[in-house]
């Protein structure tokens, strides 16, 4: 396994050889989502050809060099035009744990962009964090026709979308961040409006816009009555899997439905550039009922993540990694 720190020139290049690939493996997220100061991307070889790559963000005491080594969504290890292979799945977890868990003693924490725990993690010595909740989400298949597509979303949410459809809502898309600020004064008035608790900085995902590769750069549509921006969602497309990221309304925007819309707009965006797979992002029925109802609106099915797992190495890290998150 070929370790490059702080930065690997030619990274945004391999996220391109993966299916799985996502925006939470790019540089840009690694280096100004919450603690992205250190970070290493792994290249993991077999055989002389690479089977798997991860962006590892780390978090140590300065001279001990003990804490934690954090993969988000990672390894990626599903090659394009390739079946799966759970080997190389297995290869690439183990060269990370013998690295970080065994080598350097770190306490390795992984949450994997996997779904049917097929036990890999657990025979390699990871355990199961029972105090954080799996991810959750709705996906939406997205290889058939756009009409086939439609029939499968919920009778209200296609009225819903033919409501939105009548009325004379512009949409723009786009990836400028004069965009991505409209976007943020319209998630800032629905924060305003609905007091909820925030759980992604809408400010560093505007500055990971600016710093991603074009190919890789978020996609936000907004829509607009009467010159006048009223709704707006963010969407990543990166390997086989749109994402939907972010999202944002004010008043007139629930009154047209407008978000109706711009998820129908998202998904043609996704057609055309060839994504198969469209993640709803997160869902939780019991705190947030109304966006769980939304999303299942739209026909996806409704899918949990193996959740994380960790693999402690020595003694002092666990320690401090456990002291550092009772602090916290």
């Amino acid at each position: 396994m070929k370790i490059y720190k702080n930065h690997y020139e030619n990274w945004d290049s391999l996220l391109t050889l993966f299916d799985d690939s996502n925006i939470y493996q790019t540089p840009a997220f690694g280096k100004f989502s919450k603690g992205g100061e250190k970070l290493e991307y792994c290249v993991i070889e077999n055989n002389g050809e690479i089977i798997a790559i991860a962006q590892v963000r780390l978090k140590t005491i300065p001279v001990l060099n003990k804490g934690i080594a954090y993969i988000r969504w990672g390894p990626l290890w599903q090659l394009r035009n390739q079946q799966p292979s759970q080997n190389n799945l297995r290869l690439a977890l183990q060269k990370l744990s013998e690295e970080y868990s065994v080598k350097r003693k770190l306490v390795l924490r992984i949450m994997p962009n996997v779904t049917g725990d097929n036990g890999i993690l657990s025979s390699l010595g990871f355990k199961k964090l029972q105090n954080q909740k799996p991810y959750r989400t709705f996906i939406v298949d997205i290889r058939e026709s756009l009409e086939e597509i439609r029939k499968r979303f919920r009778k209200k949410w296609r009225y819903s979308l033919k409501q939105a459809e009548k009325k004379n809502i512009q949409v723009e898309s786009g990836e400028s961040v004069g965009m991505f600020d409209t976007f943020i004064g319209l998630y800032r008035s629905m924060h305003s409006r609905k007091q909820f608790k925030e759980y992604v900085d809408v400010e560093a995902f505007r500055k990971i816009q600016q710093a991603l590769p074009s190919r890789s750069k978020m996609k936000i549509f907004i829509a607009y009555i009467e010159n006048k921006p009223v709704a707006s969602i963010v969407v990543s497309a990166m390997g086989n899997t749109g994402i939907y990221l972010l999202g944002g309304s004010n008043e007139t925007g629930l009154k047209y439905s407008a978000s109706y819309l711009l998820q129908w707009k998202a998904i043609e965006w996704l057609k055309e550039n060839g994504i198969q797979y469209y993640d709803l992002g997160g869902i939780d029925p019991e705190a947030n009922p109304g966006v769980y109802t939304f999303k299942k609106g739209m026909g996806g099915e409704d899918i949990s993540f193996i959740g994380t797992f960790e693999k402690s190495g020595g003694i002092l890290s666990p320690l401090i990694v456990k002291l550092g998150e009772k602090l916290k």
